[in-house]
């Protein structure tokens, strides 16, 4: 339970931290895309298809790794994801090609899938009736984290070249592989020694078994989806006319978006008022509506900023309500957040 205060310290300072790692780690490659692209010579559109590789990496991240939560100490796995980022985000800043930083970002992406270790931890520790709070507060932590890093990303790829990013990025994980491990909590259940074929192999049943998991899958996938190909787009969109952004600029931009994720605090009193499902419906038909707004006034740089609010809200309140179906029954907590 997370009563005291010493465990409520633990818990916002895993909070942050995971939001760090994370999105630094993730989500800053629509932020520096551009820049890549000039160095490499290349399109627009090949320097974007980091971004579609890196959310592939970090997909099967999420099935490969993060079950390994169910039989591994959590900290003990995440000390070793850490530090294999770490050693990937170092390397990723001398690659001499576009070929060999996709690699480098697919292998990057598959090991942040820590938040995903962490937050089974952290739902397994507190009360039911503040479950959906707890969640809520780590995932807007974690969307603000992802659209600050963006904001970090293009300020740094404008005045210190995207390498340097990459390589402050590498320094945080080595920091964070020092200090996060150290404050998780233990998990309070035994851990058991599931071979890790019958572990993945197991997915498949609890998926079959399980509808509400079923239904949390798609329905984060569809937000998910909407919520990426708009940040992944968004800075080209501003680096054209009428805007001609540099990349400083577009990485402020990501803040106007910080307005969204905050308000998704709201979204665990939601849960407890008016139940997942219309939570998850009004996530939906939330970013349905914030396309719907850009691309009507494209060239509305108030348009573009209301959109980048409606869609960070609509996609941290959309997972928190998945999160807290399928986090709120039985064990096998770490598979069931793939």
């Amino acid at each position: 339970m997370i009563c005291s205060s010493l465990n409520l310290l633990r818990f916002i300072s895993v909070r942050l931290l995971r939001v760090g790692l994370y999105s630094k780690s993730v989500t800053f490659q629509g932020s520096t895309s551009p820049a890549i692209a000039a160095e490499f010579g290349t399109s627009p559109q090949e320097a974007g298809s980091i971004a579609t590789v890196s959310q592939l990496g970090y997909a099967l991240g999420i099935v490969l790794v993060v079950p390994l939560g169910d039989r591994n100490e959590p900290r003990s796995l995440v000390r070793y994801l850490l530090a294999g980022v770490a050693l990937a985000l170092f390397a990723a800043s001398f690659s001499p090609s576009l070929g060999v930083l996709a690699t480098l970002s697919f292998v990057i992406c598959m090991g942040t899938c820590v938040p995903q270790i962490v937050l089974p931890l952290a739902a397994g520790l507190t009360r039911p009736e503040r479950r959906g709070r707890v969640i809520a507060a780590v995932q807007t932590g974690l969307v603000l984290g992802i659209l600050f890093s963006r904001m970090l990303a293009g300020i740094g790829a404008n005045s210190l070249r995207w390498r340097n990013v990459y390589l402050i990025a590498s320094i945080l994980m080595v920091i964070s592989a020092v200090i996060l491990p150290v404050i998780l909590p233990r998990r309070r259940s035994a851990i058991k020694p599931i071979p890790y074929l019958s572990l993945i192999s197991s997915l498949l049943h609890l998926f079959g078994r399980e509808r509400d998991l079923r239904l949390s899958c798609l329905l984060g996938a569809v937000v998910f989806a909407a919520f990426s190909a708009f940040w992944t787009t968004i800075s080209f969109k501003l680096a054209q006319a009428p805007f001609n952004f540099d990349l400083a600029e577009t990485g402020l931009f990501a803040l106007w978006g910080g307005i969204g994720g905050l308000a998704s605090l709201l979204a665990g009193g939601l849960i407890d008022r008016f139940g997942y499902d219309r939570v998850n419906a009004f996530s939906i038909a939330l970013t349905a509506f914030s396309f719907i707004i850009v691309l009507a006034l494209r060239d509305s740089y108030i348009a573009l900023v209301v959109g980048a609010n409606l869609v960070s809200f609509s996609l941290s309140t959309g997972q928190i309500a998945n999160q807290a179906r399928i986090l709120g029954f039985g064990e096998q907590r770490n598979r069931k957040c793939t």
